[in-house]
């Protein structure tokens, strides 16, 4: 069981870090199924930060930023750091959703970089 979960706990933090390829970190959390008891993985604005640093610097696509934010968004063994839990739960969400708000452009994550600095 312990196994299992630092098997989880690794893969949530290859999620965190945007580590390609992407979808196989995703594909095997999926195998572990949604639901989560355990100490979760804190994500910080670093996190985000970077990712959106990877995007302004050609190494992530929107589609990539996208299926992170989508892959992060709402898991049960991944925290938020409280002080700025609204805030990363919006910039996550945003990402998550370009239909809803607005495509990723280089203009965006530069704001969405400026937010998170002004936290």
């Amino acid at each position: 069981m312990i196994a299992v979960e630092n098997e989880r706990l690794e893969l949530v933090r290859r999620l965190l870090a945007c580590t390609l390829p992407l979808q196989a970190t995703l594909s095997a959390l999926a195998a572990m199924g949604w639901d989560y008891d355990g100490l979760p993985v804190v994500m910080t604005e670093d996190h985000i930060a970077a990712v959106l640093r990877r995007f302004l610097a050609g190494g992530l696509s929107p589609a990539d930023v996208e299926t992170w934010a989508n892959g992060v968004e709402g898991r049960d063994d991944i925290a938020t750091a409280s002080a700025s839990e609204h805030r990363m739960t919006a910039i996550i969400h945003e990402l998550a959703n370009p239909a809803l708000h607005q495509p990723l452009a280089p203009a965006r994550a530069g704001a969405l970089l400026a937010e998170l600095a002004a936290g």
